[in-house]
């Protein structure tokens, strides 16, 4: 009977020995598949780092034309506050020189005034010659007459 309990201990061993490979069978089955999925990690990990990389470099990219943009946007308020400058000096040119064509204008009508009135007493003068030219040539005229008689 010891023999019996001997060969049924030895083959309850020999049992839980077969299930313990099979179980460490199946251990390393999980393990094989544990180390599968790291490595599948590692690569989702490493695409992470590269994405990662990416986005610094947008980032700078972005950080350098905010940057570029700030300059511009500061050169364009120079810009604009001299163009102010000059709209009100270009105000105050455009007031001059309304105010010298005005005086252009009154000089032009006071001088045409001058020719005009030069221009009748021209005529005056024209028209008193004629008059005297037919004095003198009516005298002429009886002179020859005169002569002749």
């Amino acid at each position: 009977m010891e023999n019996e309990i001997l060969k049924a201990i030895a083959g309850l061993q020999k049992t839980m020995d077969e299930r313990f490979e099979k179980i460490d069978g199946q251990f390393e089955k999980i393990d094989d598949r544990f180390q599968q999925i790291d490595g599948q990690f590692e690569k989702i990990d490493s695409r992470f780092q590269q994405i990662d990389g990416q986005f610094k470099k947008i980032d700078t990219r972005f950080r350098q034309i905010d940057q570029r943009l700030d300059g511009i946007d500061h050169r364009l308020d120079g810009i604009d506050a001299r163009l102010d400058q000059f709209d009100v000096q270009f105000v105050e040119i455009r007031g001059q020189l309304e105010h010298m064509e005005n005086e252009r204008q009154r000089e032009i009508m006071s001088m045409l005034k001058l020719i005009a009135d030069k221009q009748d007493e021209n005529n005056l003068n024209h028209d008193y010659l004629m008059h005297k030219y037919m004095i003198h040539d009516k005298e002429i005229h009886l002179l020859k007459k005169q002569l002749k008689n």
